[in-house]
């Protein structure tokens, strides 16, 4: 009879291999022990065992760790391996996977790592808030790394291909021996002492922990730290951790990776102003024909093509208004004649005493009635202006804009009651209750 669950064999295997990538115990260790079964495949990767009187553990080191090594280990030789415990779950089998070999008294050098590497972060030189953006458009590219190695031809090649704007700036040192620590250290001040690069990167090739131990020397380590130029560090290959890489502001895993970093892709922008500038031309090209047919239509207009035609019309018009004006002049001449022999026979030419007589006594009553109607309707007109004022301040635009409304309107001062009329591109005003701001539209959206 069978209780519970019942799992498959991938299953446990998937199982355990979580389990054991969940433990940092296994994560970063350090394993000694007697090699045995060594054997390098054409593909590059190594598959061995690590042994001691009591136990034995199978180990797999793949092609990019093993090309580091100076010399391949023996069977029977002791050795220190650095890597982590996973499961291949195919075999359900946990192996060692090996990031670095090292004979038996390198494991010196590793411990001497771990106290400096310990003591630096207490102190917090490796914290990532000092770790400063590096410049997305450097002028200048330091480099402080050896003159003859492959690092420096790397660096100029790849930045060379990405950006041939670019300057190399690099101060030469020695990357491995008992002199160049003191030569980096000299090098990435005199970079900031001159500020002679917008960005530094200070590195080498790939090599052995001997190789690669300048990098992990204490000065170096504050020189990269002290840095105010951004720093890229470049020290070995892919796996390779120096003590300047936690330090550096980015950490890259070989040289041209660092070029690549600190010099953008300009082929990118070229291309992008390529496009804009052929949108440009298009929307050029199709202004110029639309305005260009918008000029032959008024061309074809008859007033264009026969401008006397014009003139003619208004010539025309010209002189019958003319004789209009003499054929009724004459007219109204003879009909004022006769009106002024009619008024000569009248009585108030014939007795003008008794027309001032009777407008005297008129003009009294004129008077009078004259300042009844003006009293009414200065109190009418007053009573009405008090009402439009009224109308009127509620009808003030500015009064609508004081309640948190607001009037927009073009750049020739048309105001938008709808979106009716406007592109993309078109300058507009918006006014408030007191000031205005203008603005570009970017979008049309529909309500």
């Amino acid at each position: 009879m069978i209780f519970g669950k019942v799992f498959t064999v991938s299953e446990i295997n998937k199982s355990l291999k979580e389990l054991i990538r969940s433990d940092p115990t296994y994560a970063n260790l350090q394993i000694q022990g007697e090699v045995s079964n060594f054997r390098r495949y054409a593909s590059g990767h190594c598959y061995f065992n690590l042994k001691d009187e009591k136990g034995l553990l199978k180990c797999v080191m793949f092609a990019g760790a093993a090309k580091r090594l100076k010399k391949l280990p023996k069977d029977g030789e002791q050795v220190v391996g650095i890597g982590r415990i996973d499961v291949y779950e195919r075999d359900g089998v946990y192996q060692f996977y090996v990031d670095m070999l090292m004979p038996v008294g390198a494991g010196d050098l590793m411990a001497a790592y771990e106290a400096l590497k310990a003591k630096l972060q207490k102190e917090g030189l490796f914290d990532p808030d000092r770790k400063r953006p590096i410049p997305a458009y450097p002028k200048v590219v330091g480099v402080v790394t050896s003159a003859d190695g492959a690092a420096i031809r790397d660096i100029i090649n790849v930045a060379g291909r990405r950006d041939t704007s670019v300057k190399i700036r690099l101060y030469p040192v020695k990357v491995q021996g008992k002199e160049a620590p003191p030569e980096i250290i000299r090098g990435i001040r005199f970079m900031n002492i001159h500020k002679l690069c917008d960005v530094l990167i200070v590195g080498r090739g790939g090599g052995s922990m001997e190789d690669l131990w300048a990098f992990n020397d204490e000065g170096v380590v504050r020189a990269v730290a002290d840095s105010a130029i951004p720093v890229i560090s470049a020290v070995g290959h892919e796996i390779d951790f120096t003590l300047s890489d936690f330090a550096a502001d980015l950490r890259a895993p070989t040289p041209s990776a660092a070029a690549e970093l600190a010099v953008p892709d300009r082929s990118r922008d070229r291309v992008q102003f390529t496009k804009l500038y052929g949108r440009l031309l298009q929307a050029m090209d199709s202004t110029l024909k639309s305005q260009e047919s918008r000029l032959h239509s008024l061309e074809e207009r008859w007033f264009f093509k026969h401008p006397e035609q014009l003139l003619e019309s208004r010539a025309m018009h010209l002189d019958q208004l003319n004789q209009r004006l003499r054929s009724e002049g004459q007219h109204r001449l003879v009909v004022e004649r006769q009106r002024l022999e009619k008024l000569q026979d009248h009585w108030f030419f014939q007795h003008p005493e008794r027309l001032f007589e009777g407008l005297a006594a008129e003009r009294e009553s004129l008077t009078r009635q004259l300042m009844e109607c003006w009293t009414r309707s200065d109190a009418a007109y007053r009573q009405r202006l008090a009402l439009l004022a009224i109308k009127l301040e509620a009808l003030d635009p500015h009064k609508v804009l004081e309640r948190g409304y607001t009037m927009t309107e073009t750049a020739d001062g048309k105001i938008l009651s709808s979106p009716e009329g406007v592109t993309v591109g078109m300058s507009i005003r918006t006014r408030f209750a007191k000031g205005s701001i203008r603005s570009v539209v970017e979008k049309l959206e529909e309500s």
